[in-house]
């Protein structure tokens, strides 16, 4: 009887591979009575091009502002601190985020004075690192010197600064977060309403500042 049991049984194994089988056909799935290694024409097309897995670490972002490209634009602050204003500066090497904040800092220049720009960082005051994580957010230390002790000033206006100059520059750099130089660091996501911000702020958060062109000057004589 064993001996009838476990035939039956090698039976209904064989008659369920079976039909395993014809269902697969049936899918369009080609079916082999062996194992055989898979065949290029068997894959999908974009599959068969892909070639074996790497365990290569990614590589970290570009620190340039464009390829083959030492232009720039800073973002300074029209008399009124309504608005950014947007301005063209040159570097001698490629650009990288520190260097960007560097030439923020240097200020306006003559011809900007003259178009009644400013800005509310203090002159010089730049961090000398700007990592940026896998992420897109760039870490910016400050200190209390970062900022023009100007009374009635608003905080958030050279934080904006800063923030506009980095992602316009830099497009991997998605989000900046800001911390204060104390020890240890603390967070100073400022924002317009008054609040520190836990999360990192992008230029959606100082979209009061949106940044306007600045006004050509005429040069036609009365």
């Amino acid at each position: 009887m064993n001996g009838r049991a476990d035939r039956r049984r090698r039976l209904s194994v064989v008659a369920a591979l079976a039909a395993a089988a014809v269902g697969l056909g049936a899918c369009g799935i080609p079916v082999s009575q062996s194992a055989q290694p898979a065949s290029s024409r068997d894959l999908n097309p974009q599959l068969s091009q892909l070639g074996p897995p790497t365990t290569t670490t990614p590589k970290p972002p570009p620190s340039v502002a464009t390829p083959h490209s030492n232009h720039l634009e800073i973002f300074l602050v029209n008399r009124g601190a309504s608005h950014l204003v947007p301005v063209q500066r040159s570097w001698a090497s490629h650009v990288t985020p520190s260097i960007a904040l560097s030439v923020l800092a240097l200020g306006p220049n003559a011809v900007d004075t003259r178009l009644g720009l400013q800005t509310d960082l203090a002159t010089g005051a730049a961090p000398k690192d700007v990592p940026v994580n896998r992420a897109g957010v760039a870490k910016v230390v400050l200190d209390e010197s970062t900022f023009v002790p100007l009374v009635g000033a608003s905080l958030y206006v050279p934080l904006a600064q800063i923030t506009f100059t980095l992602m316009t520059n830099f497009s991997y750099i998605k989000a900046v977060d800001f911390y204060l130089g104390t020890n240890p660091p603390q967070l100073f996501n400022y924002t317009p309403d008054g609040s520190n911000q836990l999360s990192p702020v992008t230029e959606q958060t100082y979209a009061a500042l949106k940044p306007v062109a600045p006004a050509k000057r005429s040069t036609s004589k009365s």
